[in-house]
C-alpha cells in the first residue's frame, strides 16, 4: 500500500512539473508581451478595428477614433518583433513594421494585468494612439479615412491616414501620412478644390437669379448686379435682358467660399431728355459683376447669398 501511495505521489509531482513547465512556455510565447503585440499589429493589418481596441482597451474606453484605411496596402504589416526589455514593471516591445513601402520601428508600452490565472495576461500601459489634425487649406468638407473630420482627431498606430472628400462639390489632394509615433502629433495636410459639380451647380444658381433680375422693369432693379441711372424721365420701359453670362469663378476666402465672375446685360429703354423734351432711344450694354458667398455646401442644394454690387 505505501509503495502505491508512493507511485502516486511521484505522478502528482510529475503531472505538476508538466503542469507548470506548460505554464512557462506559453507565458513566453501565448501569454507574452510580445505576442499581446503582434496579435494587435495582426488586427490592424486585417482592418479588425474592433479586435484592436479590445486588446488596447478592454473596458470600451477608447473615445471617438479615426477608422482603419479600407484600403489594405495602407495598413501596417508586422516584420517581427525586435526588442523587449522591462523596467519598472514596465515592458517595451519594440516592433519592426512595413508601412507604405518602409520598415519603421515602433514602439509598445505593456504592463502585467491583474488576473488570478498562472498565465500572465498583459494590458497595454500607454494606448498606442497618435493625434491627426487636419491642415486644410481652404476649408472643406473632409474626412479622415473615412471619419467625419474635427480639427483634432485619435487614431491607432502605427496606421496611416488619407484626407478624403465628403462632399460632392470638393475633390481633396492629399498625401497618406503614416502615423508611427506614440503620443505625438501628426498634421495633414489637404487642399480642397471644387468639383465640376459644384461649378454647374453654382452656374445655374446665377443664371436663375440673373434671369429674375432682368424681368425687372426698373432702371436699378433691387438687389441686382446692373443698374443704369439718368436724369431724365423714362418714355418707353425700361426692358432688360442678360447679354453674356458670366464666366464664374469659385475661390476661398478663409472658410468661405465665394462666388464671381463678370458679365453684361443688355437695357433697351427711351428717356425724354431733360433739356430738350425729345425722346430718345437707347440700347445699352451695361457691364456687372456678380460676387456671392456659397451656402448650405453641407446639404445636396447649395445656395448663394448675393452681395449688392451695382455701385462698384
Amino acid at each position: 500500500m505505501w509503495r502505491e501511495f508512493r507511485d502516486l505521489r511521484l505522478l502528482g509531482v510529475a503531472l505538476l512539473a508538466v503542469f507548470y513547465g506548460l505554464v512557462i512556455v506559453l507565458n513566453v510565447t501565448v501569454f507574452s508581451p510580445q505576442a499581446t503585440v503582434e496579435r494587435y499589429l495582426d488586427a490592424l493589418h486585417d482592418g479588425r478595428t474592433a479586435d484592436a481596441v479590445e486588446l488596447v482597451w478592454p473596458a470600451g474606453n477608447e473615445g471617438d477614433l479615426v477608422s482603419l484605411s479600407s484600403d489594405s496596402a495602407l495598413r501596417p504589416t508586422l516584420a517581427g518583433v525586435t526588442h523587449t526589455e522591462t523596467v519598472d514593471g514596465i515592458t517595451t516591445v519594440t516592433a519592426d513594421v512595413l508601412i507604405l513601402g518602409d520598415t519603421v520601428s515602433v514602439e509598445f508600452l505593456l504592463r502585467r494585468g491583474q488576473s488570478w490565472s498562472p498565465l500572465n495576461s498583459w494590458e497595454f500601459a500607454a494606448a498606442p494612439t497618435a493625434v491627426v489634425t487636419v491642415e486644410a487649406s481652404p476649408a472643406g468638407e473632409g474626412s479622415l479615412n473615412g471619419t467625419p473630420q474635427s480639427d483634432s482627431r485619435r487614431v491607432l498606430m502605427p496606421s496611416v491616414v488619407v484626407v478624403e472628400s465628403a462632399s460632392p462639390w470638393f475633390a481633396v489632394d492629399a498625401v497618406p501620412v503614416p502615423v508611427t509615433i506614440r503620443g505625438v502629433e501628426f498634421v495633414v495636410p489637404a487642399e480642397f478644390t471644387p468639383t465640376e459639380l459644384l461649378k454647374t451647380e453654382m452656374v445655374s444658381v446665377v443664371r436663375d437669379f440673373l434671369d429674375k433680375c432682368a424681368l425687372a422693369t426698373t432702371l436699378a432693379p433691387p438687389e441686382c448686379p446692373f443698374a443704369a441711372l439718368t436724369y431724365d424721365r423714362v418714355a418707353a420701359g425700361p426692358a432688360w435682358e442678360i447679354a453674356a453670362y458670366p464666366e464664374l469663378s469659385i475661390s476661398a476666402d478663409g472658410r468661405n467660399w465665394l462666388v464671381s465672375g463678370e458679365g453684361t446685360a443688355r437695357l433697351t429703354v427711351s428717356l425724354i431728355d431733360y433739356a430738350t423734351e425729345a425722346t430718345v432711344d437707347y440700347d445699352e450694354q451695361v457691364p456687372f459683376t456678380v460676387k456671392a458667398t456659397i451656402e448650405g455646401l453641407g446639404t445636396a442644394k447649395p445656395t448663394l447669398r448675393f452681395t449688392n454690387t451695382q455701385l462698384d
